[in-house]
């Protein structure tokens, strides 16, 4: 930013809930950088929206409305492009810009595939339309529910010793393996079990990063996570025989019994 200070045209562009870990962009700061040096923050929210929203407190950290991770931080959208997925929480493949007045006329002006792209398919609005009415209703509720049911999946996991980088509570738990290899085996393992979850194997992720991804919904049970942490007690046995290590960092077998990071 400071090498390129004078260029009239310049973007900081970042994911609003990370889709691997579920932490939130540091969407203050990055405000503050782009106002700092006439920039705009491009921020994509495919994850968030829907789940995170504004006011979080103890009770709820997602916060309300589930209105994207601009409203959770209390910002505006002046220096902001905001872009709201709704294939996620909403179910539906359509998504839409928050941003300011200046910025939406510059856009309706410029941006070529506004103009000549077609319109949204309309059972994908009437989707949206369906959810934000539920949304409206139950919303809080079902985010409540959602929240529990990622703190119980969470601490469960990292009871078993295994790693998880999520600071949030989100509903997204990448559980750490580290290799290729045996991420294919665990997720056979799950998969005996009943669970099917995404694997983020190389060259997805970088060498030694690999995970399994577990995303957490609201249709879920207390029921369904026991049976999660159950599967992961087969995977952490396999783990274990293999004589490999259940966190980034540590060499010896008999280090990952004793580990139990904190809680969220």
């Amino acid at each position: 930013m400071q090498e390129h200070k004078d260029n009239p045209k310049k973007l900081i562009l970042v994911d609003g809930t990370f889709s691997m870990t579920g932490n939130y962009a540091d969407i203050p700061r990055l405000v503050a950088l782009a106002q700092k040096y006439d920039a705009v923050l491009y921020i994509d929210d495919a994850h968030g929206f829907g789940v995170v929203g504004e006011s979080p407190t103890a009770e709820l950290p997602y916060g309300l409305k589930g209105n994207g991770v601009v409203q959770h931080y209390g910002m505006d959208y002046e220096n902001v492009l905001y872009v709201g997925g709704l294939s996620k929480a909403y179910s539906s493949p359509a998504a839409f810009i928050a941003c300011s007045k200046r910025m939406k006329s510059f856009l309706k002006a410029y941006a070529t595939p506004y103009e000549l792209s077609g319109p949204c398919a309309t059972a994908s609005l009437q989707t949206v339309l369906a959810g934000l009415a539920f949304n409206e209703l139950h919303g809080d509720q079902v985010r409540r529910t959602l929240y529990r049911l990622t703190c119980h999946a969470l601490a469960g996991l990292r009871d078993l010793g295994f790693y998880i980088d999520n600071n949030t509570g989100f509903p997204i738990l990448s559980v750490w393996i580290g290799d290729t290899d045996l991420l294919i085996q665990a997720s056979r393992i799950l998969w005996d079990n009943g669970i099917l979850i995404t694997l983020s194997p190389y060259p997805m992720v970088r060498k030694g990063d690999e995970t399994l991804r577990i995303t957490v919904t609201a249709a879920n049970t207390d029921a369904d996570i026991e049976r999660l942490l159950a599967a992961f007690t087969d995977v952490r046995s396999y783990l274990v025989s293999e004589g490999t290590t259940l966190r980034p960092g540590l060499t010896a077998v008999n280090d990952i019994a004793y580990v139990f990071p904190t809680r969220v």
